[in-house]
C-alpha cells in the first residue's frame, strides 16, 4: 500500500488498519503537518523582512536618521552627583549611545528621576510579595 493510499484508508476507515500501518500513517501525517508548518514559518520571515526593508527605504526618504539628540534628552546637574549617579548616568549614556548607533555627538547635561508612577494594585502586590 502506497502513502497516497494509506491516507486515504486513514481518513475513511482507520479501523480496518494493523498497528504498523497506523502508526506509519501517523508518522506520515505529523511530517506533513511539520512541513506545512515550517513553509508558513519561512514565508512569514520574508513578509517581516520585507516590511523591515520597506520601512528602512521610508525613512532614508523622508530624511530621518536615527540618531539620537541626546543633548535635549538627558542631562545631569552637579549637586545631586554621587558615586552611585555616576554609574547610572554612564549606563544611560551608553544605552543611547548604542540606541543612536554610535557616540558621535553625545553630550549628557542632566538626569533626572521621574517619580513612582506605580498604581495602587501594584504597590499592594509587591508588598504582599514581600511578605512572603
Amino acid at each position: 500500500m502506497d502513502l497516497t493510499q494509506l491516507l486515504q484508508t486513514m481518513r475513511d476507515d482507520i479501523a480496518s488498519l494493523d498497528i504498523g500501518q497506523k502508526a506509519v500513517g501517523g508518522l506520515v501525517v505529523t511530517l506533513l503537518c511539520m512541513v506545512i508548518v515550517f513553509m508558513v514559518l519561512i514565508v512569514l520571515m520574508f513578509i517581516v523582512k520585507a516590511m523591515r526593508i520597506a520601512r528602512k527605504e521610508k525613512g532614508n526618504q523622508e530624511g530621518d536618521t536615527p540618531a539620537v539628540k541626546a543633548e535635549a534628552l538627558v542631562s545631569l546637574p552637579s549637586a545631586i552627583i554621587s558615586e552611585d549617579d555616576d554609574e547610572i548616568a554612564a549606563v544611560i549614556a551608553a544605552a543611547l549611545a548604542a540606541a543612536g548607533g554610535g557616540a558621535s555627538g553625545l553630550i549628557v547635561r542632566n538626569i533626572t528621576r521621574v517619580p513612582d508612577q506605580s498604581t495602587q494594585w501594584s504597590k499592594t502586590y509587591l508588598s504582599y510579595k514581600e511578605d512572603i
